[in-house]
């Protein structure tokens, strides 16, 4: 593995997954309790807004994440002869939703309303993993290294 790839990646591939579930929860109109954005031009500046928090407080988060889940996962992988496009990328959506699980578990539930269940922001942060990979998959040059 070249060493400064795996940097450059750890870098830049993280900040792909704020982008990703922004636009997720804009274009499709993700349910999110209290914050409930459709794609209207009235609530626009309220998404800008959210935009704003979400990359202030989320851009720690995911670089957190990275440093304490997701390189020791790459390097386990490496050295277990494992790395694929497969591990990286399942492997990264995995990680992503590690956060919202836990404040799952530690909160009983996403939502106040019990016929929520919260599969939509599970697979949400799922698919923002899976992308995060492929980002960290070409970004990195791991492809050299296909096991």
């Amino acid at each position: 593995m070249e060493r400064n790839r795996i940097i450059l990646a750890s870098l830049v591939s993280p900040l792909v997954g704020p982008v990703v579930w922004l636009m997720i929860i804009y274009f499709v109109g993700l349910d999110l309790g209290k914050l409930d954005f459709t794609n209207s031009i009235s609530k626009t500046i309220e998404f800008l807004e959210l935009a704003f928090m979400f990359f202030v407080l989320g851009i720690p988060v995911v670089y957190f994440f990275t440093l304490v889940f997701g390189l020791p996962a790459l390097f386990i992988t490496h050295k277990l002869n494992k790395i694929n496009f497969f591990t990286v990328t399942i492997g990264s959506s995995i990680i992503s939703i590690i956060p919202i699980l836990y404040a799952y578990l530690v909160n009983g539930s996403l939502y106040s309303d019990p016929d929520k269940s919260g599969f939509g922001v599970f697979l949400s942060l799922g698919i923002c993993g899976f992308i995060v990979g492929i980002f960290f998959w070409f970004i990195s040059g791991l492809r050299k290294y296909n096991t």
